[in-house]
C-alpha cells in the first residue's frame, strides 16, 4: 500500500473525503489485527477506531520510505494491548 505525498498532506489538512478514504484503505488490515486481540467483534471495532485516530494523529511521522501497511499495524497492535490493559479488569 502506497500513499502518494498529496493524499498524505491532504489527510493532515483533514480534508473529510481524503480522511474518509484512508480509512477505507486501513479498515480491512486493523480489523484483522484487532479481532486477533480482542475479546468480541464491538470490542474490536473500537479498538479499530482508536488506532485510526492515533494513525490520523501520528501521519506527519510517517516516513515515505518505510511500508505503510507494516506502519499502521505496528500502531494498530500497540493499540489494542493498551485497550486490553486498560480493560482487562472488567473480563
Amino acid at each position: 500500500m502506497k500513499l502518494a505525498p498529496q493524499f498524505i498532506k491532504a489527510c493532515l489538512q483533514r480534508d473529510e473525503q481524503s480522511c474518509k478514504e484512508l480509512f477505507f484503505m486501513c479498515y480491512n488490515t486493523l480489523m484483522n489485527i484487532s479481532i486477533r486481540y480482542q475479546y468480541n467483534e464491538a470490542d474490536a471495532k473500537e479498538a479499530v477506531n482508536h488506532s485510526y485516530l492515533k494513525i490520523l494523529d501520528g501521519l506527519n511521522t510517517y516516513k515515505s520510505t518505510e511500508s505503510f501497511k507494516s506502519w499502521i499495524s505496528k500502531i494498530c497492535v500497540n493499540t489494542n494491548i493498551d485497550f486490553y490493559r486498560k480493560h482487562k479488569r472488567i473480563y
